[in-house]
């Protein structure tokens, strides 16, 4: 009987274990690098874009919920951010104060917005338009009333509804810009004269989009 050597098919020197080239591996390498090269900028795009219309969102939130608490507890809620704040990267933090009923101060609540790293407020250069019910930035590009003790700051009397925060009279045109420095990308908080917050991105030019 003869007998055959198996040692090409299932032996450790068969010739199944042939590894990859250099020239193979320089080509894997090089598809690496290029994909990779394609990919990370767009995932970096959509990062900013998340975390500035998350900031949106919650600032919206914050809004929202100073708005309800006024009325609720029948007094002034204001939501004012400091722009020069140290407790937050992005140097914008957002605190809801109350001022009750024949009170001269607001008091902070516990309720607050930090801006993320990258995330300030700030106007697209060159747009002829604001967001919501803004007609234009003649009165600055973070609020729509000059006159504002601070004018990164949106206060609600106790029916709801936005005011001057100096003179009581009611404004329904008030709004916070934020921007993304890494992507050049807006969005604006717009309070009507309800006092409903939206949230709108920025489309170019003047024209401002309702976020979904």
């Amino acid at each position: 009987m003869l007998l055959r050597d198996t040692s090409k098919r299932c032996g450790t020197g068969g010739v199944g274990q042939r590894g990859f080239t250099a020239v193979e591996l320089v080509i894997v390498t090089a598809i690496t690098l290029v994909l990779s090269a394609i990919a990370i900028p767009s995932f970096l795009r959509l990062t900013h874009t998340y975390r500035l219309r998350n900031d949106g969102d919650s600032l919206v939130s914050l809004l929202m919920v100073g708005r309800m608490r006024g009325a609720s507890k029948f007094a002034h809620a204001q939501v004012s951010c400091d722009t020069t704040s140290t407790a937050c990267p992005g140097a914008g933090l957002c605190t809801l104060s109350m001022k009750q009923y024949g009170a001269t101060t607001y008091t902070a609540e516990k309720q607050q917005v930090c801006l993320s790293p990258g995330i300030t407020f700030g106007f697209p250069t060159g747009s002829a338009g604001g967001a919501g019910a803004q007609g234009g930035t003649g009165n600055g590009p973070y609020q729509g009333k000059s006159g504002q003790t601070n004018p990164y700051t949106i206060t609600f009397n106790s029916r709801g509804l936005p005011i001057d925060d100096t003179s009581g009279s009611p404004v329904g045109n008030y709004a916070f810009y934020l921007k993304d420095a890494a992507s050049s990308t807006y969005v604006a908080i717009a309070i009507d004269s309800s006092g409903r917050a939206s949230l709108y991105t920025f489309a170019g030019s003047s024209y401002w989009e309702l976020a979904e």
